[in-house]
């Protein structure tokens, strides 16, 4: 049996040996941040990369369940020289040939009776039973070829156009088109292949089959059977291509660099800036927020409880709030202490506190600790505030004395943080 670190050099040498495409779709970095190696990157600026780990990586979704298991990520790393030799030769990332093979024959390099291979391509005549290394080779190229004929022109550095090149793949229903808009998706989504459990199952609440009301109310389902009918609600065993897609890519679901994750030890300041990214962008992070303040013209993103709600009912093991219960900005510290008997507090900030404050006004302010610079007397603070526009919110950084000075509540999160 290889171990851990074995395993990650293999993989180390296999990915500098394979000769990189010409075009840069994503790092494949995921295998170093779900197993806690630092890496470094020659080419950082092409790349969505960290020079410290991120501690569960891209490899979630929207719950923090994770997407690929350890065998799942073997496999991948078994096949990659096949995906990398494929997709170079058709200009597609390697990564979306590996999510359709999840998501056709769960990353089996074997033929089913039904005579489609590997990547299930219809019609067609492919060897039956475990394939060799060229038989699979043949089979990941002609599917590579499959692929990019479905996705035609499109650039395939751009999400929405890798969501319809995997709708496409699988067959653009109507009723999936349907079924994006009854959930209150709009056309676009619709037609890029969004209410398709095939590319998007457990993206979000309305799209995981697991969970109630999606798992009951017939508004998420998947035809299981080629030209069945649709039956609810959609199979809960498989992610949808997409996420898989992404979990091997290093973006999160809306394609940006940096997908929301923690890292250990806190934030840089870039790190920080696509954490609350994330936040603003996220499909999700409004099932998170509680029942603060609409947040006057940015919205109910824009508002310091906000904020610091959705942290804590989605980093955190912590009993959370909904609707009416964090209180003002000034409150939520002091709150989040009384409601988690044995959490520590005190006047000194520490990555990923959740901190109150006096402000311009007597409902004081909230935010999240997501870095600090103790060398350069610097801290890095996520945060929103009420009233001013959503492109405020974001990660600031200030000098540390103001933030260490006694004068500011922390509610610490050691040892309540979902995967650190």
């Amino acid at each position: 049996m290889l171990t851990r670190f074995k395993f990650l050099s293999i993989l180390l040498i296999a990915l500098i040996a394979v000769t990189p495409a010409a075009k840069v779709y994503a790092i494949d970095n995921s295998y170093y941040r779900s197993n806690d190696v630092l890496f470094y990157n020659p080419e950082d600026n092409n790349f969505c990369s960290t020079s410290s780990p991120l501690i569960g990586g891209n490899n979630l979704n929207y719950a923090s369940k994770q997407i690929l298991r350890s065998a799942e990520l073997t496999a991948i790393n078994d096949n990659l020289k096949f995906y990398q030799e494929a997709a170079t030769a058709n200009d597609i990332p390697w990564q979306l040939l590996a999510a359709i093979h999840y998501r056709e024959s769960s990353l089996k390099r074997f033929g089913p009776s039904n005579g489609y291979g590997p990547f299930q391509i219809t019609p067609s005549v492919y060897p039956k039973g475990d394939y060799t290394d060229a038989q699979f080779q043949d089979a990941a190229n002609k599917a590579a070829a499959f692929i990019r004929n479905k996705a035609g022109n499109r650039d395939l550095t751009k999400p929405d156009n890798i969501k319809y090149t995997m709708f496409a793949y699988n067959g653009t229903a109507s009723i999936y088109k349907t079924q994006a808009l009854n959930i209150g998706l709009n056309q676009t989504q619709a037609d890029n292949g969004e209410g398709s459990p095939y590319v998007m199952n457990k993206a979000d609440l309305k799209r995981d089959p697991t969970v109630t009301p999606t798992s009951t109310n017939n508004t998420w389902g998947q035809i299981i059977v080629d030209g069945g009918s649709i039956k609810y609600p959609a199979d809960a065993s498989q992610y949808g291509a997409y996420l898989v897609y992404v979990a091997i890519s290093g973006f999160d679901l809306l394609g940006n660099c940096g997908n929301g994750s923690l890292v250990e030890g806190g934030m840089t300041l870039a790190q920080a800036k696509d954490f609350m990214n994330v936040y603003k962008t996220s499909s999700d992070s409004r099932n998170y927020i509680g029942g603060a303040d609409p947040g006057g013209a940015g919205g109910p993103l824009a508002n310091c409880v906000s904020f610091s709600v959705y942290f804590i009912n989605k980093y955190t093991t912590l009993k959370g709030f909904k609707s009416g219960s964090p209180g003002n900005g000034i409150d939520v510290a002091k709150n989040v202490i009384r409601r988690n008997p044995g959490i520590g507090f005190g006047t000194s900030p520490q990555p990923y506190a959740i901190f109150s404050k006096t402000g311009s006004s007597s409902a004081g302010h909230t935010g999240v600790v997501l870095g600090v610079d103790a060398a350069n007397n610097k801290i890095i603070i996520g945060e929103a505030s009420w009233g001013d526009p959503l492109s405020w919110v974001d990660a600031h950084k200030y000098d540390l004395s103001i933030w260490n000075n006694g004068t500011v509540t922390y509610a610490y999160t050691t040892g309540y943080l979902k995967g650190l």
